[in-house]
């Protein structure tokens, strides 16, 4: 019964908002007017349709439909950006299309109606999903010292929304069958499992009804867009080579000189707030200058708001930031979580030496660490780097590289003009929840509880901490 019921909510949920927008609208006519002007009654009704799919797109791109939510705020944030998108475009039309029915003034009177409702309104959604949904029962298979990673991570029912309720050592994954899946709602596939191992777990969870989530290693981000393909009767599946055609640049390049350019324009007057107080708060430059590797192996100057207190690396040479980094400022703590450090990139950007969305461009000395460690690491330098990404955007300063890298491979290989969009609306989301939603890595203490299910799964708890 949970997927029907999820389906039921996320579709009353859309409903609703398309209801009030068409409300807010309709009332800010009557206060604007003291009545509704019978000559544009048609013509409003036949826009409200059109802006009320546009407010239900702006909300299910910043993913306010997502019933896996855990916190009000955030929901609110979400509302609150969504209704601010419907505005500006409704001011737009206004002010472009003579067609559009709605006077300015109307939309301004809408905005704290609509918004006001429909923080109401999530915040609500969000309570009830909450309360009426509960954590998924999980089995994690292959649960072994390098499994405990992913463990920590689904741990925490409030946050994760899944309750670890049983685990499989590695030597019994084989044996898995349907009935042992029939009490779970998912299962965690361990990193150690083997590929046929994949295939029992698959196969018994399909015969159960079960999720299975495990995590991509380079083959499983190939397969994700490969193209089925045939010879005579033999099935085929089609992996092209990792990186952009040439025309896939162009337009990824256009894209970034046009966004960026206005965008740099429009933060000029908050960047010189911020360098004033980067200069007014600590000693050192307002601004430094670092050497990133591009494309390729290609070397350029990264400009960035200083951060860290003056001469950071002296007595220590390069070293990676980590949460709770004590060479970090008091406003540098800050204008990391919101990531607004990083806006001088906009001239990196308008110079040709990143683009908007890409994966992030490291110091020398780190890449040569990284490829030490990971032996796929050089494919993503295969796209341009980026200011904004998939793994900025997933995790935080303390994510595993390993775990940046997955997502940087799924981002190229899945590349689009739309799948830029969405990581740009997303990280306005995440700035308009103020950094909230991807708070600092855990300090590593092991809760109690969890070091308990650990022994009983004869896994050493103190591995957890390492």
């Amino acid at each position: 019964m949970r997927v029907p019921l999820w389906s039921m909510l996320q579709t009353g949920w859309v409903l609703v908002d398309g209801a009030l927008v068409f409300a807010s609208y309709i009332v800010a006519t009557y206060l604007r007017f003291g009545a509704f002007p019978a000559e544009n009654f048609g013509a409003v009704m036949s826009d409200l349709p059109w802006l009320t799919a546009a407010a239900a797109l702006s909300f299910a791109l910043l993913g306010s439909y997502s019933l896996d939510q855990r916190d009000h705020f955030l929901a609110a944030s979400k509302a609150g950006l969504g209704v601010a998108f419907t505005s500006i475009l409704a001011a737009a039309l206004a002010f472009w299309l003579r067609s559009f029915s709605f006077p300015r003034g109307v939309i301004l009177i809408a905005f704290p109606i609509h918004l006001m409702a429909a923080v109401l309104w999530h915040r609500a959604m969000v309570s009830f999903a909450r309360r009426r949904l509960q954590p998924r029962r999980t089995l994690i298979a292959g649960l072994d010292a390098a499994a405990i990673h992913m463990l920590r991570k689904v741990w925490d029912a409030s946050k994760s929304g899944f309750r670890v309720v049983a685990a499989c050592p590695p030597g019994a994954v084989s044996a898995l069958g349907r009935r042992d899946l029939e009490g779970v709602d998912a299962v965690f596939i361990g990193p150690n499992c083997s590929r046929g191992e994949h295939g029992t777990i698959m196969r018994a969870a399909q015969a159960a009804g079960t999720d299975v989530y495990l995590v991509p290693g380079l083959e499983e981000v190939f397969i994700l867009s490969a193209q089925g393909c045939q010879i005579d009767d033999l099935p085929l599946l089609r992996l092209r080579p990792l990186g952009l055609t040439p025309p896939q640049l162009l337009v990824k390049r256009v894209f970034d000189v046009i966004l960026g350019g206005a965008l740099f324009l429009l933060l000029m007057l908050p960047m010189g707030g911020i360098a004033a107080l980067v200069a007014a708060t600590s000693r050192g430059p307002v601004l430094i200058r670092q050497t990133r590797v591009g494309t390729g192996d290609g070397r350029f100057t990264l400009f960035k708001f200083r951060t860290m207190v003056q001469d950071a690396e002296d007595g220590c040479g390069p070293v990676l930031s980590r949460a709770h980094d004590p060479r970090v400022t008091p406003l540098g703590r800050h204008l990391r979580a919101l990531r607004l450090d990083e806006l001088p990139q906009l001239l990196n950007v308008l110079r040709g030496d990143m683009g908007l969305v890409g994966p992030r461009p490291e110091r020398p000395e780190f890449v040569d660490q990284f490829q030490e460690m990971l032996s796929d690491y050089h494919l993503r330098r295969l796209m341009p780097p980026g200011i904004m990404g998939l793994a900025q955007l997933a995790g935080h300063y303390g994510t595993l590289p390993q775990d940046k890298l997955r997502y940087d491979l799924f981002y190229i290989r899945n590349w689009s003009l739309w799948l830029d969009i969405r990581i740009i609306l997303q990280t306005l989301r995440f700035v308009a929840a103020g950094g909230a939603e991807h708070g600092l890595p855990s300090s590593g203490e092991v809760p109690g509880d969890l070091e308990k299910f650990l022994r009983g799964a004869g896994v050493p708890a103190d591995t957890a901490r390492g």
